[in-house]
Order: C-alpha cells, then structure tokens, then sequence
C-alpha cells in the first residue's frame, strides 16, 4: 500500500508522475489517501457554539453536488446527476463534522477520493486515474490550492479596483511563497493532462465563490488555513463596475478597408494620420449623405484621407464601437 500522508506527498507523487520520474508507479488499489484531504472550514463567531448557519449550509450542499459532478463527468463523461445510481450517490455522499465551540467543519473527502479511483477504473488507464485522485485531494482538500485561487481571483480584482484601501484588504492574500509557486506550476501541469481534472476545478472554484458568499452574509471564516473577513469576501465576489463613456471624435484619418458585403452596415478600418491609432468603424445604410459616400469609397480605392466624425462608446479607456457619423475632404475644419 502507498500511503499519501501529507499535501507534500502529494505533490512530490504528482509530479513524478507528470515528469515521468518514477520507474514504478502504484495501482490504483494500491493508493490511499489519509485524512490530510478534507475541507476546513472554522467560523470563529458563530451566535450559538457549534451552528451552521444557512449561507454556509448552501454552500456546503454545493460542495455535495460538486462531488457527484466530478464522479459522473469520471465515469460516464457527463455532469447531468440522473446517470448516477443510487449505490453511487451514498459511495460518495459527504458527512460534514461539525465541532463544538466556535463552529469547525471537516469532511470525508479522503474516503471519498479513495473510492473514486475503484469506480472509474474502467475507463481511465492507471496513470490519468493517480492523476485525477490525487488533483481531486488536492484541489478540495489541500491549502496550496485554495490559497492559489485566492490569489489569482485577487490580482484580477485589484486590476480594476480604484480603492486604495479595498486594494489594500487583497494583499494578504497575493504573496506566495517558492514552495506555492512551485506547487502551482505542479497543479497547472496536471491541469493540462487531464480534461476531468479540469473540470473539477471548475466544480471548486463554483464551491469557493460559495463559501465567500456564506461569508460575505455572516462572519469571518477561515478556509483552509486563511482567514477571509467579511469585507474581503465582498470585494473578491463583487466585481468593480467598469466605466462606460460615450464621445464623439474627430480627425483626419486614412482609410485602410472599406468592406460592403453586408447590405444593412459598411464597415471601414481607418487610421490617424496624426496619431497612428487604428480603428474599426462602421455605419448603417442611410446614415452619411451621398457625397460622405463617395468621398469614403474613393479614399478607400486610392488610399487617400478624409477628415471622419465618430461617435465613440468605450470601456475602460478602450474603443469598444466606432459609428461613423460625418465624411468630409481633409482640409474640412467643423469653423467652417
């Protein structure tokens, strides 16, 4: 038997595994994971010792139908809940243990992971089911993922966050250590290798923004060995709204492609001749008069300038759509 006691163990058989290091590789039957893999979660201040509130109850229902997507996306490659059998959905029902005190949860993962590897083996070789037992231990029952996870939703968030102090809630959760690192590089690996695993962590990720919901609506909680208050779990769930600005602009511009294949809208692909910038434009049949018409299409054949009025709507600074509103010979000035 090849006993798996720790997230390092983990990691160091996954990787011999995905780098071909080990000569011998253990069977499936032969694997087991101990109760190193297991979520948990730890609610410091719960009303009344030892509770789970409804937010976290939701999010551990979530959890369980995680789980019974990851066995049947294994098994019959599909994630619709209706092809597992009764006998396989008590195999991998969770038992959550709540503690007494200030409320602390474990689960059965580590079983339920070791009865995974029995039931795909027909469908999988050896080598994709170890991958897939021990990435499942690690994604949901492991710190170094989670943590990872932290730390990808943060660095996005803080990308478009314009609240120094909101910005300054994430940080804690952005730093990774060598070992993380390395970790991470490990999981990506193995992410690639397996289409099933793949998907599993998207089933965790669906179960972590879960657990920020429960705490945005309760209390601090930590998961995994990282404390998330309140005020972090909203900024991470909470996308910041991106700014939306409508302007119009004028300059003169070369007219690269002038495209007519679609009766409704003319698309055009101008340049600045001031600036260089590049820009798609468009505009719906009827909306420039006759000589605006003519004066596109003859730039566009001799790659001659027009002076163009547009009507910009961006986002972020960036022009998401260009309407062309206004054609004039170059030398046109709007003093006129």
């Amino acid at each position: 038997m090849v006993r798996i006691q720790s997230e390092e163990e983990a990691f160091r058989l996954l990787d011999e595994i995905l780098s071909g290091k080990r000569d011998k590789l253990p069977s499936v039957s032969e694997l087991k994971i101990d109760d190193w893999a297991t979520s948990r979660i730890y609610m410091p201040k719960v009303p009344i010792d030892g509770s789970l509130n409804a937010p976290m109850m939701a999010a551990c229902v979530e959890y369980q139908q995680a789980i019974y997507r990851i066995v049947a996306d294994a098994k019959y490659n599909t994630k619709d809940l209706r092809y597992l059998h009764t006998r396989e959905k008590a195999a991998f029902q969770v038992t959550f243990a709540v503690g007494a005190g200030s409320t602390s949860i474990r689960d059965n993962l580590n079983e339920l992971i070791n009865n995974l590897g029995s039931e795909v083996i027909k469908n999988m070789d050896s080598e994709d089911i170890l991958i897939l037992i021990l990435g499942v231990a690690l994604i949901f029952g492991g710190y170094s993922a989670f943590k990872l996870w932290l730390t990808c939703k943060s660095d996005i968030q803080k990308e478009t966050l314009k609240d120094n102090q909101a910005v300054k809630q994430l940080e804690t959760f952005t730093r990774l250590s060598e070992q993380e690192t390395k970790r991470a590089e490990i999981l990506d690996r193995a992410l690639q290798k397996s289409r099933v695993l793949r998907d599993t962590n998207e089933e965790a990720e669906r179960v972590r923004d879960e657990y920020l919901k429960a705490i945005e609506a309760t209390e601090d909680t930590e998961i995994q060995g990282t404390m998330i208050s309140k005020s972090q779990a909203h900024t991470l769930r909470n996308p910041t709204k991106r700014t939306a600005e409508k302007y119009m602009m004028t300059d003169v511009f070369r007219v690269l492609v002038l495209d007519t294949s679609d009766p409704d809208t003319t698309s055009v692909k101008i340049e600045s001749v001031k600036t260089g910038q590049k820009i798609s434009a468009s505009f719906e049949d009827g909306i420039l008069e006759q000589n605006g018409l003519d004066l596109l299409t003859y730039a566009a054949a001799h790659r001659k300038t027009v002076w163009i009025k547009l009507q910009i709507r961006a986002l972020d600074g960036k022009i998401q759509k260009a309407g062309i509103g206004e054609v004039r010979r170059p030398d046109y000035s709007e003093d006129e």
